[in-house]
């Protein structure tokens, strides 16, 4: 045995490195153990040089499986890279970890470093950061640029964003790095403040003297940042620095549509319309990005805001290339024609010429230009009263009839007509009018009120010469002299008189009328003085007044009164009881009458949305001002129709909100889950809440995929402003259960 193992030796020293293998493997196949630990290290070796790498590992297990010690070490560490370069990785990283817990001193940060790159591979990213971070304190290694690339994606993938930034920020100040690696560095950093909404840090980091640096060296850098800083000055609104930069990148194809749509952004936020108006000339004469019709009304507003001499030609060349572009957008084409047309109308209204007003409208209404719609009609009407030219309001009429006689025998056209009628001193066409009035079917209350008020005037001869006047108070005092001398019966014609008379006054005057002439009834017949019309007449004289309780009263006794079948009246009289309980902040009244509305509506055939309205306030109310939760919730869930309209959508959110109140985490969660499956837009309030209301539930349940499922979908929504706080706190929530999970998984493995 002993000359086999010198052989072999012999052979190793000349060179015979098969010989060599042969010796030893034949001393190994002996009994005698002298030298096997020995034989094993150097055969180990020889089938390395060799690239019999099994044979090696095999023979180096063997060495490590014995009691020798004198090459353990080193031992390791070969069989541990070739276990790495026959791709069993798992082996490898054991034998190096028990190789850097033996508390070996040799070539640690060499081992540390194979070992942090086995742990990427088997994706075991905080194993690999750990031991990585202690390569990295080792001096040869504090400039390897692999080695902070591979840290760099390792924070950038895994730890939180904070961390990140600190390990960016202090490669990047380092002085021992590079200039090339610091560089790297900062544009990771600049990335990530831009990912992160940091834009402060970001405009910071981009200073004048960096930014003319990277134009001289990377000129698609320098474009990339700017459009970062550009966005980034938008987003803290300092518009015309944000202006500067994205004029520089604005003819770059990569960036054009980008800058446009914020340039144009800027300029509505300066309300510098002139060159928002060129930007829009700029774009169209370029052809991109293409305008949409958004687009061409912003346009048509600048150019409307512009009050220089050419502002009417200016639009005009817009509505002719919006008409080019969008023949089909006839509304607001028509719109914008109409504005064109109306332009010469506006500037004579402007000087108060009311005489060219009316003559420029008819010309253009004969000449087909425009159509007598309500709005020149109105217009033409205004001018002829501004004039008191009663024949032009008479001969407007007469020209309304051969366009539309249906709006020429209205309620309201017939008794403007009677009144030009009567002030031109027709009194004979002027009562032709108001038969012709009595005749239309009235369309509500207001209408019938006003009948009654003609049918008053023209019963009452006696008064004439006093109605024209507008003698009032002489009208009611005499009235009130006759009946009280007993000339005059005080029936229902005189009281409706006497009634429409202080109707006719003014302010105090006459709503202390209206309450003196039913008291002045009550003497005489009391019960008549508490009829709902009565009670409303009364209750709104009181209410004028400043007398709210005496008005709630008299407006209480009318919604008694009042059935159930007349809805209109009911809903009348709950808004006027409605105003005067929010002003004394009587929510409990309030509720009262609310549900006598909810009543009425569900009896009737009106739609369910307007019964669901009034349970919406109810429930309201109770949570909100008569702290009445479990209420409350019922009435919510009677105004959740099960749709998507922002009122059930709202309803229904309120209910979840009180049921994870009431502790009942289970029913908020089925409510809210229910909730999400309808049509809730992602660019809503509701649909950020609803999802991070679910969040902190599953959290809450230690339900961490449910829970990072909701919080990931809160953190790419479009969120409102008002709820970016609940993104950036969703976003960190995301990263901390996803790192814990990945923690978890690294364990198990």
């Amino acid at each position: 045995g002993e000359v086999l193992f010198r052989l072999g030796y012999l052979y190793l020293e000349t060179k015979q490195a098969e010989n060599a293998v042969d010796s030893f493997k034949k001393y190994l196949s002996l009994k005698d153990k002298t030298h096997v630990g020995e034989v094993q290290y150097q055969l180990g070796f020889l089938f390395t040089e060799r690239k019999q790498q099994k044979k090696a590992i095999k023979i180096f297990e063997n060495y490590l499986a014995g009691d020798n010690e004198k090459h353990r070490e080193e031992i390791q560490l070969r069989l541990g890279y070739l276990y790495a370069e026959n791709k069993q990785q798992k082996k490898a990283i054991k034998i190096f970890e028990k190789y850097l817990a033996s508390g070996a001193v040799g070539h640690v940060a060499e081992t540390q470093l194979s070992l942090g790159y086995l742990y990427v591979e088997n994706k075991k990213p905080f194993l690999a950061i750990a031991v990585l971070e202690q390569v990295l304190l080792h001096p040869d290694y504090q400039k390897n640029n692999d080695l902070l690339q591979t840290l760099l994606v390792l924070y950038r993938e895994n730890v939180s964003e904070e961390k990140y930034l600190q390990f960016l920020l202090k490669v990047k100040n380092d002085p021992k790095q590079v200039g090339k690696v610091q560089q790297g560095f900062k544009s990771q950093l600049i990335i990530e403040y831009f990912e992160q909404n940091k834009c402060d840090k970001l405009i910071s980091e981009l200073n004048p003297d960096y930014m003319q640096s990277i134009k001289k060296s990377n000129t698609k850098e320098w474009e990339h940042l700017l459009y970062m800083r550009g966005s980034c000055l938008i987003e803290t609104k300092r518009w015309n620095e944000a202006r500067i930069d994205l004029r520089q990148i604005r003819d770059t194809k990569k960036y054009r549509e980008h800058s446009i749509q914020m340039l144009i952004v800027t300029h509505k936020q300066l309300e510098d319309w002139k060159r928002l108006t060129w930007e829009y000339q700029e774009v169209y004469d370029k052809k991109t990005p293409v305008l949409t019709i958004a687009d061409y009304q912003l346009w048509v507003f600048a150019a409307k805001q512009r009050k220089d001499f050419q502002r009417l030609e200016r639009i005009k060349i817009i509505y002719e290339r919006w008409k080019k572009a969008f023949p089909e957008d006839s509304q607001n084409l028509e719109q914008l024609n109409k504005y064109i047309s109306g332009f010469r109308l506006q500037e004579l209204t402007s000087q108060e010429n009311w005489k060219e007003v009316s003559a420029y409208i008819k010309k253009e209404v004969q000449s087909g230009s425009v159509s007598l719609d309500e709005q020149y009609f109105s217009q033409l009407l205004f001018a002829e009263n501004k004039l008191e030219n009663w024949s032009g309001v008479l001969s407007a009429y007469a020209l309304l009839r051969k366009h539309d006689q249906k709006r020429a025998k209205t309620l309201d056209a017939l008794i403007n007509q009677a009144k030009a009628a009567d002030k031109l001193g027709e009194k004979e066409l002027s009562l032709k009018y108001y038969r012709q009035a009595l005749k239309v079917k009235p369309l509500n209350q207001e209408d019938k009120k006003r009948q009654a008020e003609i049918k008053t005037f023209l019963a009452q001869s006696s008064f004439r010469k006093w109605i024209e006047q507008g003698e009032w108070t002489k009208i009611s005092k005499t009235i009130r002299k006759e009946v009280a001398e007993n000339k005059r019966v005080l029936n229902d014609t005189n009281f409706d008189l006497l009634l429409y008379t202080e109707n006719q006054k003014s302010g105090s005057k006459k709503y202390n009328g209206i309450l003196d002439a039913y008291a002045l009834l009550a003497t005489f017949n009391k019960k008549k003085t508490l009829t709902v019309k009565a009670q409303i007449d009364q209750g709104y004289a009181a209410a004028k007044l400043g007398g709210y309780k005496r008005a709630k009263g008299y407006y209480r006794r009318a919604l008694k009164k009042t059935p159930d079948k007349d809805v209109d009246l009911v809903l009348q009289l709950v808004g006027e009881l409605k105003r005067l309980y929010e002003r004394s902040k009587d929510y409990a009244s309030l509720v009262v009458i609310y549900k006598r509305a909810y009543s009425v509506l569900k009896k009737s055939s009106r739609p369910k949305n307007e019964s669901r309205t009034y349970a919406y306030l109810i429930g309201y109310h109770q949570s909100f001002h008569l702290k009445q939760n479990d209420k409350a919730r019922i009435w919510l869930m009677r105004s959740d129709g099960g749709g998507s309209t922002p009122q059930e959508l709202d309803a229904a959110f309120w209910v979840a909100k009180l049921d994870r109140d009431a502790n009942k985490p289970g029913m908020a969660i089925k409510r809210l889950k229910e909730l999400a499956g309808r049509k809730v837009s992602k660019n809503s309030s509701l649909y950020v809440q609803i999802h991070f209301e679910l969040g902190t539930l599953y959290h809450l349940k230690e339900k961490w995929k449910s829970a990072l499922l909701h919080y990931r979908l809160v953190a790419k929504a479009r969120a409102p402003a008002e709820l970016k706080q609940y993104q950036n706190t969703a976003k960190e929530k995301a990263k901390e259960i996803s790192s814990y999970l990945k923690s978890l998984n690294s364990s198990d493995g």
